[in-house]
């Protein structure tokens, strides 16, 4: 399971989802210098294997391959002077590109 912050559940509550969007989908996708990356997109539809997770008022969808890779995650919303959005906070990860937009899992 993941778990879900203060700052990130009040964030999703505040989130305007329009049907037939049912919630947030959360995936783990092969992506840049390390292999793997964090997606997060509205979700229309349930599949077999999501699990399912409360963000405040909102559903988050979770497939079961990416689930393999965010067990155990904490999501976090964050806002500094200069950014601001979903960070993950993955036990798992053992390294990161330079970036920081993609990591890797053993």
């Amino acid at each position: 399971m993941i778990h879900i912050s203060a700052s990130a559940r009040n964030k999703l509550t505040k989130l305007h989802l329009t049907p037939p969007c049912i919630g947030i989908r959360i995936r783990v996708e092969d992506s840049g210098c390390s292999g793997l990356a964090y997606a997060m997109e509205y979700c229309y539809k349930e599949a077999q294997d999501d699990t399912i997770v409360r963000g405040g008022s909102k559903r988050l969808y979770i497939d079961a391959k990416s689930m393999v890779y965010l067990h155990g995650s904490d999501l976090h919303y964050r806002k500094t002077e200069f950014e601001e959005g979903y960070e993950f906070k993955n036990p798992n990860v053992t390294s990161e590109c330079g970036c920081g937009e993609s990591f890797y899992v053993t």
